[in-house]
């Protein structure tokens, strides 16, 4: 959500709320303010080396049309993954160690530049990228789809020999050949990330709780909400502290008091003894008087004299300066920032920054004129102020409106690097204080000369505050800062040594009283802001958490809709999901009921419920509208699941791939088994690692497909025997028709309602492949003596396939093995036919 958009909505609800006009001040002016720069994504951007690149538009869709990989993992030789570029569900399935994990992770570090299972494991797991099979080279190519850009997309990484993962060279360049630079999906990977492993499935929900906060926050466009609640933790952390540090120091400053012997001590320890009643005028006028001399008498006016050159003396020892490698990480953020903006002043970005302003001083005064114009015509007739021929009138406004759009987007680079120089500006007039009030008053007799130069110096530090070129003032920095330090702590020093010369026993207790009472003064002056803040911060919270509430509740109600089609046969029940505390203490709160009872939802989830739950919560991050990536890819999701779960995932897959781009990687195949038992559209490939990790890629047969297929290879074989071929072929034959029997009853069975292990239960328990159809025929393996006349009575050849490769298996077969395969196939589809 735009700032802006933001602060009408607060200002709004405080119009009616029962604060203080100084407290709603507070929350605006965190509004106001600017947010922190953050660090994005990915710094090696696949197309940012280089000037003179195309940057792809953050909204525009994208689709995948192929991944080729070279060297990569478990990939050895070149090998490309072809997919059909738009909505469309794929799965991709192999054995554990075939590779299907290196085609995700590879499409995922192409396009982002990191690998999330990798970047999360120890160097040990991220030494292990290369394939050992391949030569020095890895590559990795992503062909896209891309909505506005004709033909292809290629996303390129590469890595050299020695190159270390985090060192690939990315590339980006359409089908002629133009450059482009993928920068502009940077938000949308870190927002709406289409990738997700296995790993990343177990993390959704079993990482840190304000990770997946986080993440559903920048989902929900509330960035914005929790910069302010920083901004105002951040005021009432400055003042608590202040008054924290307070009252951990008046403890041991009334034991040091009483323990001394000085008569002002006691005095002291009696005006500052109760916190409720605290005498601080009493206090610090004792402070500031000096111990008399033994056996002297100080007159009244010389003992004030002197107790203000002992406390002018305790705030000169005092004086300090800003850390040195503060003053130097500033001073070298503003030469690169400087560097930065005077780099890209030459550059069409400048050039589009000064048009935009010229062109925005043009619209401001066209519409400060136009409107003292009552007359429309005058105002038409009114010419440029400029070139005295042109006409500033509402067709130029709107064109020059339009305009003065694209440039301001066009020098957005230029505008973060100024208001990044802006920050650090305001951060040397936060370093750069003025001269102290201790420095400019002293009249320290022994320390004039120390006095003198400390003062100099800093008013020469103090007049930084005035410049605001960056490079002037990174030079003053590194100009005035060396001696303001030596001039004040020899300063400091000084004045410690005359303070030294004084009474050992009360001064640096008088210094104690001093210092503690200036603070306990700014305590009590800080109690109406700190009030202020604190109030300030609990409304807000209330507001965010509203604001959270609404925005999440379209977001909540799909991934209970997702959870409803993936929860099948588990008793746990998903309602609303909040995003609820703040700072450490954000978290997503998980509405879970089990069999209607409240429930913490980690404790009582098996982990196929927590994989199946952690999806309902990815999926519409990864879907929502503002995504540009029209594509997911998904590895290994089906672990952990039973049959149950896994037929949810199939339709919830199937049912989010009508309008995405789906891939799946896994090494189970019910998924694919559900996907084909429920008549889900889908492409089901093979994939297949060989020797020397060499990949190949083949369009999956149906199970029933696959057995008659490899009969048919077997009546090819001109090597093998005709007596094994005969016993061979039936055997495959009968396998074929077997598992499209066990096909229809599932499909059947489950259709009606049956549980999934009862099925299971039912097939295992039909041990011949009579049994087996009579289930399929008649849904009850005790009437099996009745397959062969059901059979008959659709059709004759049907029957006699049945016996020919239920007795095959045993006495062989006689006949033409070929016509048996055509007809077990016939026969299959028979049975396929059922359900």
């Amino acid at each position: 959500m735009p700032r802006d958009r933001l602060r009408d909505l607060i200002a709004a609800q405080l119009v009616h709320s029962d604060l203080p006009t100084r407290v709603s001040d507070l929350i605006l002016t965190a509004l106001d303010e600017p947010a922190a720069g953050r660090q994005g994504p990915g710094d090696a951007r696949p197309g940012d080396a280089g000037r003179g690149s195309e940057r792809l538009a953050a909204e525009a869709a994208v689709y995948l049309r192929a991944v080729s990989v070279e060297g990569f993992r478990g990939i050895g030789p070149w090998v490309t993954l072809r997919l059909r570029p738009g909505p469309g569900l794929t799965l991709v399935t192999g054995r554990n160690g075939s590779g299907k994990s290196s085609f995700a992770e590879a499409a995922e570090i192409a396009l982002t530049g990191e690998g999330r299972r990798w970047s999360q494991r120890a160097a040990v797991w991220r030494g292990g990228w290369r394939n050992l099979h391949s030569g020095g080279t890895v590559r990795i190519e992503v062909t896209c789809t891309v909505e506005g850009i004709a033909g292809p997309v290629t996303v390129t990484r590469s890595w050299q020999d020695g190159d270390g993962l985090a060192e690939g060279h990315g590339a980006a360049a359409t089908a002629d050949g133009g450059r482009l630079s993928t920068s502009g999906w940077d938000a949308a990977f870190s927002t709406h990330r289409p990738f997700l492993s296995y790993a990343e499935l177990s993390d959704l929900l079993g990482g840190r709780p304000s990770a997946m906060f986080d993440a559903l926050h920048a989902i929900l466009g509330l960035d914005a909400v929790a910069d302010v609640a920083r901004t105002l933790t951040a005021a009432r952390g400055r003042l608590t502290d202040a008054a924290r540090r307070l009252w951990e120091e008046h403890p041991p400053l009334l034991a040091a008091l009483r323990a001394s012997g000085d008569p002002r001590a006691a005095q002291v320890a009696d005006a500052l003894g109760d916190p409720a009643h605290l005498d601080l005028d009493r206090a610090w006028a004792l402070a500031a008087q000096p111990p008399p001399a033994a056996g002297s008498a100080v007159p009244p006016g010389q003992a004030v004299t002197e107790g203000l050159q002992h406390a002018r003396l305790a705030a000169l020892a005092a004086l300090r300066v800003p850390a040195s490698g503060e003053v130097a990480v500033l001073a070298a953020r503003l030469r690169e920032l400087a560097a930065e903006e005077s780099g890209l002043l030459g550059t069409t970005t400048g050039d589009a920054a000064r048009l935009a302003t010229l062109l925005a001083a043009a619209v401001d005064h066209h519409e400060r004129h136009s409107d003292a114009i009552a007359d429309a015509v005058a105002a038409a007739e009114r010419p440029c102020p400029v070139c005295g021929t042109g006409r500033l009138d509402e067709a130029w406004l709107r064109t020059a409106t339009a305009e003065l759009a694209l440039l301001r987007e066009r020098a957005a680079p230029l505008a973060a690097v100024r208001e990044g120089l802006a920050r650090a500006l305001t951060e040397v007039r936060l370093l750069v204080t003025p001269v102290p009030a201790a420095l400019a008053t002293a009249q320290a007799g022994s320390c004039s000369t120390p006095v003198r130069a400390a003062g100099a110096a800093w008013e020469r530090w103090a007049a930084l505050r005035l410049l605001t070129d960056p490079v002037a003032v990174a030079d003053g920095l590194a100009a005035a800062y060396p001696p303001l330090r030596e001039a004040v702590e020899e300063l400091a020093t000084a004045a410690a040594k005359a303070l030294d010369l004084a009474d050992a026993a009360w001064l640096p207790l008088a210094a104690r009283v001093a210092a503690w009472v200036s603070a306990a003064r700014r305590a009590e002056a800080d109690a109406q802001p700190l009030a202020d803040v604190r109030r300030a911060l609990e409304w807000f919270r209330g507001a965010a958490q509203d604001l959270r509430d609404e925005r999440i509740r379209p977001f909540a109600e799909q991934s209970a809709g997702i959870w409803s089609l993936l929860r099948q046969e588990s008793n746990v029940d998903l309602g609303p999901v909040r995003l609820t505390g703040s700072a450490n203490q954000r978290r997503v709160d998980l509405d879970v009921t089990v069999d209607g009872v409240d429930s913490t939802a980690l404790g009582v989830m098996s982990q196929g419920e927590l994989h199946a739950l952690g999806l309902a919560l990815f999926l519409p991050r990864a879907t929502s509208e503002a995504s540009p990536f029209r594509f997911l890819v998904i590895d290994d999701p089906v672990q952990s699941m039973d049959p149950a779960k896994v037929d949810g995932l199939a339709r919830v897959l199937a049912q989010v791939a009508e309008t995405r781009q789906v891939v799946v990687f896994t090494h189970d195949d019910r998924l694919a088994d559900a996907v084909r038992r429920m008549r889900l559209p889908a492409t089901v490939l093979d994939l297949v690692r060989r020797e020397g990790s060499r990949v190949e890629l083949r369009e999956n047969l149906d199970p029933v497909e696959r057995h008659l297929a490899d009969a048919r290879a077997l009546v090819r074989t001109a090597s093998l025997p005709r007596d094994m071929a005969a016993m061979l072929v039936p055997a495959m034959c009968r396998t074929a028709v077997e598992t499209a029997c066990n096909e229809t009853v599932r499909r059947r069975r489950l259709a009606a309602g049956a549980r999934h292990a009862d099925v299971e239960a039912a097939l295992t328990a039909a041990h011949s492949v009579t049994e087996k159809a009579a289930l399929a025929l008649f849904d009850d393996a005790r009437r099996a003596r009745l397959v062969l006349r059901q059979l008959d009575g659709h059709a004759p050849w049907a029957a006699d396939t049945f016996r020919a490769l239920r007795d095959g298996v045993h006495v062989g077969y006689g006949g033409n093995l070929a016509g048996l395969i055509r007809n077990t196939a016939r026969l299959a589809d028979h049975f396929r036919s059922l359900a």
